[in-house]
Parts: structure tokens; sequence; C-alpha cells
């Protein structure tokens, strides 16, 4: 059995009479044993049935609107702004992309900080050499004696 959505456009086309014999016979036995489509096709029938009663628009009436439509400022549509891009463009950039990745990953672990035995985030530091310690720690401190006095 056919669903009844696959229906609703042959409902419409039956009432239209553009549906062929056999999509008529169709209709005319579904609509026997499925009350919601035989409420639609009755639906789509008064709708016709109203429209046709409508009295025909004059020749006139079609004249005045296209006369009024050809009346209005023409502008041309505005044009949009090209987007110069050469299809082996994407390639090239695609390919830049990898490229850059590639060369990225290995960095990637030497800057990612690492846990030491304390279970601490933290970088690892150079160690400095011993001899250079005390100049190193009198020349940054502020507090540290100048030699020769002072």
């Amino acid at each position: 059995m056919i669903p009844c959505e696959e229906f609703e456009e042959l409902l419409s086309a039956f009432v239209d009479g553009e549906a062929t014999p056999e999509e008529q016979a169709k209709v005319s036995e579904h609509v026997k044993s499925c009350k919601a489509c035989a409420s639609l096709l009755k639906l789509y029938q008064d709708i016709s049935g109203e429209l046709s009663a409508l009295p025909e628009v004059p020749e006139t009436f079609r004249k005045r609107v296209m006369d009024q439509i050809a009346a209005l400022p023409h502008e041309p549509a505005k044009r949009g702004r090209k987007v110069f891009i050469k299809p082996w463009m994407a390639t090239v950039a695609a390919a830049a992309c990898l490229a850059l990745v590639l060369l990225i990953s290995p960095l990637r672990g030497a800057l990612t900080p690492k846990k030491d035995a304390g279970g601490t985030q933290g970088m690892k530091l150079a160690a400095v050499p011993s001899a250079a310690a005390p100049e190193a720690a009198g020349a940054g401190s502020a507090s540290a004696p100048m030699a020769g006095g002072a």
C-alpha cells in the first residue's frame, strides 16, 4: 500500500484533471479506505470549485498592471564583488596548510609543559653552570653589595 504522503500530490492532480487513468483509479480506491485522504480530497475539490466560481480578470486589468510595471524606474542589479579564485589555488592552499601542520607538529612536543615527579606542571629550565651562578645572582639582585664597597 502506498503511504498517504505520496497521495497528496496525486489528490491535487486528480482534482485538477491532470492524473492519468491509472492514478485516478489508485486515488479512487485509496480514498474509500482512508478518511484522512478522503477529507483532503473533499477540501481540494471545494477549493477548486470556489476558484472556478471567481469571475475572470478582464484583459484591461492585466494591461494596466503590465504598464505600471514597465513605468517603474529600471535600476540594474548591483554586481557583487568578483572573487578571484582559480581551481588550482584551492589545491595550493590545502598543500600549504598541510606543510604548516607538518612543520609545527614536531615543535608541539617541545613547547608542551611537562609534569615533573611531584605532579606539578611547569617548563624545565636549563641548568646554569655553578661557576656563573654567583655572578648571575649578584648581577641581578638590587640588595647585593657592589664590589669596591658603597
